[in-house]
């Protein structure tokens, strides 16, 4: 009836599950198997409206990301592990991530982390390493972001002038010289500063100077 029984709290279910995913004959299984079975146990909690705690939630990130597995299958177990976590919890995993993937530069930490914010419906946290490599990714993309116009394409770059300057490059190399240098003129010269273009008179100024 979308209630717990009387006498029967979210955090006695809790234990409950983590000893039998981790406790109950866990020596005689993998640590891969004894995950899956938590993970897989886990959207049981959510059906009944339960949240991980968060030092659970963490627990589970630390010994999945350990994990000597392919990629797909650490993001599937993560993602599926985060649909029973509290917001502010999934933010901080995705916090983990892209502190993982600035210290290892490992593509697998890429994919996992991309995958993961997708299945669980979040953004890639601001200024941070896995955004800036993901927009590097689609903005030099030639179906992607390369197909835009300058206008609409810097929208996408977060600001970011070393990225805004290797797209302009791939736009030169691709003999479209007059966006290029639209594009760079949308951009602040100063990273520090942010461009007023409500006039254009900036722009124009950038674009003279380029």
């Amino acid at each position: 009836l979308g209630r717990l029984p009387d006498g029967v709290t979210g955090s006695e279910i809790q234990e409950i599950l983590w000893q039998q995913s981790f406790d109950s004959g866990a020596a005689h299984t993998s640590e891969h198997a004894n995950l899956k079975r938590c993970v897989k146990l886990a959207k049981s909690l959510t059906a009944m409206g339960i949240r991980w705690t968060s030092d659970k939630v963490k627990d589970l990130t630390q010994k999945i990301s350990a994990l000597d597995q392919h990629w797909g299958e650490c993001r599937n177990m993560l993602a599926d592990m985060l649909t029973a976590a509290a917001v502010e919890d999934c933010v901080e995993v995705v916090q983990f991530l892209d502190l993982r993937y600035k210290e290892n530069r490992d593509k697998a930490d890429f994919d996992i982390a991309c995958g993961v914010v997708e299945r669980i419906g979040m953004e890639l946290p601001i200024r941070s390493e896995l955004r800036r490599e993901a927009l590097k990714c689609w903005a030099r993309d030639a179906k992607r972001g390369l197909a835009l116009s300058p206008a609409r394409l810097v929208d996408f770059l977060d600001d970011e002038f070393e990225l805004g300057e290797l797209v302009a490059k791939d736009l030169r190399q691709k003999g479209r010289l007059a966006e290029a240098a639209c594009l760079l003129s949308m951009l602040p010269a100063n990273q520090n500063r942010v461009l007023d273009t409500a006039t254009g008179d900036a722009e124009l100024k950038r674009l003279r100077d380029l």
